[in-house]
């Protein structure tokens, strides 16, 4: 005897069309998130200013903001620091 024919017993594909869609999902999620990961610069605003902060750190011995008053100001070339033997006499 035949099995008669129903759509909600037909798994046949079934399995094949899920991977497909979420693939399909998958990719999407993906694009959107680089898009608006490039739009608004996060992983530049993340990187950039903690290192911007590093950066004036190795130059001048400060913690702050990459500001050339403030590196004039506090950068070890500003001051003489030189000893010489013509100041001890």
């Amino acid at each position: 005897m035949r099995k008669s024919f129903s759509p909600l017993q037909n798994r046949h594909g079934q399995f094949v069309i899920e991977a497909v869609l979420l693939v399909t999902l998958s990719i999407g999620l993906f694009m959107a998130g680089t898009k608006y990961l490039r739009e608004k610069k996060v992983i530049e605003k993340a990187v950039q200013g903690p290192w911007s902060r590093v950066a004036t750190m190795t130059e001048a011995g400060i913690w702050a903001e990459n500001t050339p008053e403030q590196l004039k100001r506090h950068a070890n070339t500003a001051h003489n620091r030189g000893v010489t033997l013509l100041d001890f006499q």
